[in-house]
């Protein structure tokens, strides 16, 4: 089982580093045209209206706030818990559902790129201009992975989280919280579309359904 660890683990480590989209711009625009008609469809293209109003209402304080909490609900509780399992022991085996799952997010990451909402004001996609932020375009700049907004792995990772802590320690209300924040704070700072947790959703109910009965 340990082999298997290290295994994971480095295929784990691989895809979240190895992420080059240099070129990838064009293929992410035209995709992130196909996400909006999606959502436009079923009347869920709402994000920036939401990002637009609540920087207007609330501040920019508030939405400063809003996207620290996302950081430390992602990396800084994930992380601790994967790790936690592998020293602990994990008899529920829901450290594979955490690796698989965002290997499978980060191919689809790389062979479908999607511009999250909060780079749509620099393409030519009509009605997305909105309200941004100088130190979230900034950070758009810098980022190495960002078209990979479809799945949201920031999601995927959130619902891993809640669910294991409440597998192994009961924490129910938490569950709802957690994956309420997450889902929140990641529509309203612009890293994601509805329907990037609507897949994340799925993709995480699959593969636990999957590797329960195996």
């Amino acid at each position: 089982m340990f082999f298997i660890d290290i295994l994971f683990m480095s295929f784990f480590i691989y895809g979240i580093c190895n992420f080059d989209n240099i070129k990838t711009k064009p293929f992410a625009i035209e995709n992130t045209k196909k996400i909006i008609y999606l959502e436009k469809q079923f009347n869920i293209f709402i994000e920036t209206e939401l990002q637009s109003w609540f920087i207007s209402n609330l501040g920019y304080s508030f939405y400063k706030l809003l996207h620290i909490i996302y950081h430390i609900l992602h990396i800084p509780t994930a992380i601790p818990l994967l790790l936690y399992l592998l020293v602990v022991g994990d008899i529920y085996n829901t450290k594979y559902i955490f690796y698989i799952g965002t290997i499978i997010g980060r191919i689809i990451n790389k062979q479908f790129p999607v511009l999250p909402p909060r780079l749509l004001h620099t393409t030519n996609i009509p009605e997305t201009q909105t309200l941004f932020l100088k130190h979230v375009e900034l950070e758009s700049r810098i980022n190495h992975d960002m078209y990979s907004s479809m799945p949201s792995l920031h999601t995927y990772w959130a619902i891993w989280v809640s669910h294991t802590l409440y597998i192994i320690f009961g924490y129910n209300y938490y569950f709802y919280f957690h994956l309420f924040t997450v889902c929140f704070t990641i529509i309203i700072t612009g890293h994601h579309y509805i329907i990037d947790i609507i897949i994340s959703c799925f993709l995480y109910f699959i593969l636990y359904t999957v590797l329960l009965f195996i």
